[in-house]
């Protein structure tokens, strides 16, 4: 199997925008700066409280049946909502060796640049689409936003070889 894992349309619009929607309204709150992106850690204390809760668990839900089928033996450690401005990039990177996998949901098209760059690879952000890759193996990156402002739902998993 290949180590990096396109699936278009993995959201649909109408949960991609809620997930923007839940960003904006609780960044302020919860939420902290990371390299000059605005970071949301959906995770722990959100998924248990808050009327917005059964929408992220059923987010939780979809992206464990993702990893499911890809490796058995992985299963979700966290997963944010990031805001990147214009003018943001990363640099290429490897993530930690107890994140197996890696994944990035796109949840807006609506800008320009802003490409992930796995290996060699473009990733052309598409709404609603998901790249999986093994992070930790795998040198990657975004490219610099030109225009508008990009948010994504990245996501790393652990394995139970691992724990």
């Amino acid at each position: 199997m290949s180590n990096i894992i396109e699936i278009e349309n993995f959201l649909l619009p109408s949960e991609c925008d809620n997930l923007i929607e839940v960003h904006n309204e609780l960044f302020d709150k919860y939420g902290k700066l990371h390299n000059q992106t605005q970071v949301l850690t959906l995770m722990s204390t959100l998924l248990n409280s808050d009327k917005k809760s059964n929408k992220l668990k059923h987010l939780h839900a979809k992206i464990s049946a993702h990893i499911q089928d890809i490796d058995k033996h992985s299963f979700v450690n966290y997963f944010e909502v990031v805001k990147w401005k214009e003018g943001l990039n990363m640099d290429g990177h490897y993530d930690f060796d107890y994140h197996k996998w890696t994944s990035v949901i796109y949840l807006n098209d609506n800008y320009e640049g802003g490409e992930t760059f796995v290996d060699d690879k473009i990733i052309i952000p598409l709404k609603g689409k998901i790249v999986t890759f093994t992070g930790s193996v795998l040198l990657h990156g975004v490219n610099k936003i030109l225009k508008g402002n990009r948010y994504t739902t990245p996501v790393w998993y652990m394995s139970t070889d691992a724990v």
